[in-house]
């Protein structure tokens, strides 16, 4: 990460904005941050972490600490580069924090071609995306960006223990110490249950022997020559069980077929009254069916007759009614009336040219009335404005005799000169009061009774002075001269404006005159238009009997209602004729259709009776109702299934019969006989079956204690696995004790971190000095044969160029976990107790370190440095109740 611009306001002794640009202070690869103790130079490292974290290590109180006392809030934008996915990519964090309730605001910005783009607003979302993109957690970031060189000196010569411990929290080693040990203890734990639950396990299988097992083998053997017998003897019974079984079954089938067959030979004639009823049932369907159509057409027959009567009463209404629809023409003269309509229209078609006329200077009056109306407006208007110009210009004039005496400067200063004197006395009490009040606020706590009442004496007589010092004319004689111009540039304005009003006074005047003209010219145009009119009115009277205003309108419209009222009563008569027309033909032709459809009904009636008189004499039926009852009474279809069953059912038992007694003569057999057979039969499968049973049993047994055997050694394998995994765990847990593999893993990480920081030493010191850890930090001097020493026995300059080694080294390692290159860091402090060559020895070590990928920053109050170092930033202590402030320099 590589800083780009930083802005900031109200933090700790920055009350106003400062800005700091990057660009150029890191392309020396190293800058200065200078300054007096105290003058704010770590503010700017702390609105940096700020801006990223929310927090700074000098806050307390939810970071409110950090505003300064006379702002209510502080702010911070900080602009950062980093690499990611091959290129450089810019972001922009702003964070704000208020006094009240410490709530803050945060938004992460990156750069795009189209300008900033807003990717995170909210706290805790933004909060983590920066630590996502920096890498760095909030303590991370302070151990590997700020760096107190005097700390790390104290960490090379600090206590193995101590050092060991900053190790393990830098790098998270406690996972290797009291959490592995925790592991451990715990798996040892669970090891010793599991070990526990084992032999628990496996006590239960102790009375599983192979000589039990052998017992058992010899009981089933037994069981099974006993199964073998008694199958031998069941088989042998079940053969002579079988036949007898055979016979009684046989002997019983054939009584039950025999009293079905005495059943059926009683049902005989009642089936041969149904045979008899089945063939006559086509000739009774046939009857019903022509009984059927013969009433319908008789009921059809009485409904024509009806309908023919009433058709007949139509015809004669229709037939009275056009009667009385043509006499209604005859009488009704409505063509005489259409014609003496139409030719009162035509005289009134005469007169349009006089009508249009009358509407055209009904338009002229109109028109002129209205521009009377604008004239009588316009005339009102430019009265209203004479009037208010003779105003103004009356005021005008007293304006201008009013400051006639600003044109005499001796006149304007004998005036205003006497309160000049007292202005600038006025002006150095004000200023005396304004210093005093800030003294006061900015020295002495803001509590106590004393306090607010000087404040409150203070403020009064600010408040008197600056009254008095409005309450004066003028001030010193330079304000006094400009009064005068002022006054003199009045004068003048006002005598422009007073021209300019008479101009427009005279305009008007004019437009008065011009107004007054059109109203008597449109007065004597529309007298001209109403008396052409009114003689235009007098004709259409005479001619129409009608009013002239509107009358022949009127009088046309009413010929033209009368013309179609006569128009409508003609159709409407001509349709009633019409329409009687249309019913008298219409009941004619209904009558003479019902007349033809009862003729033919009576043929159907007299054809229906003649095939059933056929069909009865055809049949035995006495009459035709008998034979319509066998019809209703019976159905087809289940008359003929139920001849069908009783067919099936006696040809069936018959080849039953047949059946049994085709292989000769049946043995009787015997209820009482077959039962005690049976019983037997039974028991002598009873036995075998339980022999099979107590067989199965021993086998099920056999197989169970076989299968315990085989788990009883099973468990046991798994016992001394156990037991083995459980000296393995006590073993590892007497090694880790005391956090003796945590120490390890540290000293490793010591040893890489000395691996890394010879390098460095190697550059810095030109090849001469490295580092080597051994329980301890050693130097060596390949000056002297490789000779290494503990760093106790190193001077000043050289403790400083170890230390910043190491310094550079845990710092990258640091780095390092969250896969960021680290491109530059801060030095606070560490140089005031430094003397001229040791910084000499400091600035030369820095030089060999800087390239363009990585940057230094200096925080000193040390003059020195401040000299031999060209990009800096100067920052100038905040004066008394002002802001620190900042200058660049590169």
């Amino acid at each position: 990460m590589r800083p780009e611009k930083l802005s900031f306001c109200g933090i700790n002794s920055f009350s106003k904005p400062a800005e700091i640009d990057f660009s150029a202070l890191l392309s020396g690869g190293i800058f200065g941050i200078f300054g007096d103790t105290g003058s704010g130079k770590t503010t700017i490292l702390d609105s940096m972490i700020f801006a990223l974290y929310g927090r700074a290590d000098r806050a307390k109180s939810g970071g409110t600490d950090i505003i300064n006392y006379n702002c209510d809030k502080a702010n911070v934008s900080f602009e950062f580069s980093l690499e990611k996915d091959g290129a450089r990519r810019y972001y922009r964090a702003e964070r704000e924090i208020r006094r009240k309730n410490a709530a803050q605001k945060l938004a992460l910005y990156e750069k795009e071609e189209a300008g900033w783009r807003c990717v995170s607003e909210g706290v805790r979302n933004t909060n983590e995306r920066i630590q996502e993109l920096v890498g760095l957690s909030f303590e991370d970031f302070k151990k590997c960006i700020a760096l107190p060189q005097g700390e790390f000196a104290q960490f090379v010569k600090a206590e193995r223990g101590e050092r060991l411990r900053l190790i393990a929290r830098l790098f998270d080693l406690e996972v290797y110490g009291d959490k592995l040990n925790a592991v451990v203890r715990r798996r040892q734990d669970e090891a010793k249950s599991a070990l526990d639950r084992k032999e628990g396990e496996f006590s239960g299988y102790a009375a599983y022997t192979a000589e039990e097992l052998a017992k058992m083998r010899e009981e089933r053997a037994g069981l099974s020559e006993r199964l073998q017998k008694a199958e031998e003897e069941y088989l042998r019974s079940r053969a002579a069980f079988e036949k007898l079984k055979g016979d009684y079954t046989k002997g019983k089938k054939l009584a039950e077929h025999r009293a079905v067959q005495r059943a059926l030979e009683r049902r005989a004639d009642e089936t041969a009254k149904k045979r008899a009823d089945l063939a006559l049932l086509p000739a009774a369907e046939k009857i019903a069916g022509l009984l059927s159509e013969r009433r319908a057409a008789e009921k059809e027959l009485r409904q024509c007759t009806q309908r023919k009567e009433k058709l007949q009463e139509m015809r004669s209404r229709a037939a009275a009614a056009l009667s009385a629809a043509e006499e209604r023409l005859r009488g009704s003269d409505l063509d005489g009336a259409l014609l003496g309509l139409r030719a009162r229209r035509e005289s009134l078609k005469v007169l349009r040219a006089d009508i249009d006329e009358l509407g055209a200077l009904a338009k002229a009056r109109s028109r002129a009335a209205a521009d009377y109306k604008r004239a009588q407006a316009e005339k009102a208007d430019a009265e209203r404005e004479i009037a208010s110009l003779q105003s103004s210009l009356a005021s005008f004039a007293e304006r201008i005799r009013g400051s006639a005496a600003g044109t005499d400067l001796s006149a304007f200063l004998r005036e205003n000169l006497d309160s000049a004197l007292l202005e600038s006395e006025y002006a150095d009490a004000e200023q005396y009061f304004t210093k005093t009040l800030q003294a006061l606020r900015g020295g002495y706590p803001h509590e106590g009774e004393l306090y607010r009442d000087a404040e409150q004496a203070l403020e009064e007589r600010l408040l008197h002075y600056t009254h008095l010092r409005a309450s004066q004319k003028q001030g010193d004689a330079a304000q006094l001269l400009r009064a005068f111009e002022r006054a003199q540039a009045e004068g003048k304005a006002l005598s422009e404006q007073k021209h300019a009003a008479e101009l427009r006074l005279a305009q008007r005047q004019g437009d008065l005159r011009e107004a007054e003209q059109r109203l008597s010219l449109s007065l004597q145009q529309g007298q001209e238009a109403r008396a052409k009119a009114d003689a235009i009115a007098e004709k259409l009277r005479q001619a129409t009997g009608s009013p002239a205003e509107g009358g022949f309108d009127k009088l046309d419209a009413e010929l033209a209602r009368q013309e179609e009222e006569l128009l409508r009563q003609k159709r409407e008569a001509e349709e009633k004729r019409a329409s009687a027309e249309r019913e008298l033909h219409a009941a004619e032709l209904e009558t003479t259709r019902a007349e033809e459809r009862e003729e033919n009904l009576q043929k159907a009636v007299q054809k229906g009776e003649e095939q059933i008189a056929k069909l009865l004499a055809e049949t035995s039926f006495p009459d035709a109702a008998a034979a319509e009852s066998l019809y209703m009474r019976r159905d087809k279809a289940a008359l003929q299934a139920e001849i069908e069953v009783y067919d099936r059912e006696c040809a069936a038992v018959a080849a039953a019969i047949a059946a049994l007694t085709a292989e000769g003569e049946i043995a009787p057999v015997g209820e009482e006989e077959f039962a005690a057979a049976s019983a037997r039969f039974e028991a002598q499968g009873r036995q075998r079956e339980e022999l099979g049973r107590q067989a199965a049993v021993a086998a099920s047994r056999i197989g169970q204690y076989e299968a315990a055997l085989q788990q009883k050694k099973a468990l046991e394998a798994e016992h001394d696995t156990l037991q083995q995994r459980f000296a393995v765990l006590e073993k590892l847990r007497g090694l880790l004790y005391g956090n003796k593999f945590m120490e390890f893993v540290a000293g490793e990480y010591l040893a890489e971190i000395a691996d890394a920081a010879s390098d460095t030493l190697l550059k810095l010191t030109g090849g001469r000095y490295f580092v080597r850890y051994e329980q301890g930090f050693f130097v060596g001097d390949n000056f002297n044969a490789g000779q290494q020493r503990s760093v106790n026995t190193l001077s000043g300059g050289e403790t400083f160029l170890v230390s910043l080694s190491l310094a550079l080294a845990l710092s990258a390692a640091i780095y390092a976990k969250s896969l960021r290159p680290i491109e530059f860091f801060f030095l606070d402090e560490g140089f005031g107790t430094l003397d001229e060559k040791l910084i000499d020895t400091v600035m030369d070590s820095l030089e060999k370190l800087k390239n363009r990928h990585f940057s230094i920053g200096l925080i000193s109050h040390v003059e020195e440095l401040k000299h031999r170092i060209g990009h800096k930033i100067v920052v100038n202590a905040a004066p008394e109740g002002g802001s620190s402030s900042i200058n660049i320099c590169c």
